[in-house]
């Protein structure tokens, strides 16, 4: 089971202690349901482009493969953060264009 945990906490202390806060509940619940080999990682709100075809340019008619390919592979799809990341500002694009596909492609991301 591939699992992703989107981090959109910030860098202080208490914000890096609800991050872990987070991550240790996601992991007890699997523990608790699925004792079998899981993949979890971990990725910053801003560091998702492994998961995204970022080509974007309209004269650029390629499609990026493994990016897709490593989304396909994600069976879950956890998101938390600090109130000052806005779903609509700029810095949480990542995030919008990877809930997006999760929307299109009917992956799991629980709420």
């Amino acid at each position: 089971m591939q699992i992703l945990v989107v981090d959109g906490f910030g860098d202080t202390v208490e914000s890096r202690d609800r991050f872990k806060n987070f991550l240790c509940a996601v992991n007890a619940a699997f523990d608790s349901v699925w004792p079998f080999d899981r993949c979890l990682q971990t990725r910053k709100y801003d560091d998702l482009k492994e998961y995204l075809d970022m080509s974007g340019s309209s004269a650029e008619h390629l499609i990026r493969v493994e990016p897709i390919k490593r989304f396909d592979k994600l069976d879950f799809i956890f998101i938390d953060g600090d109130l000052p990341l806005r779903p609509w500002s700029p810095a949480a694009n990542q995030v919008f264009r990877l809930l997006a596909m999760c929307v299109q492609t009917g992956k799991c991301v629980p709420r």
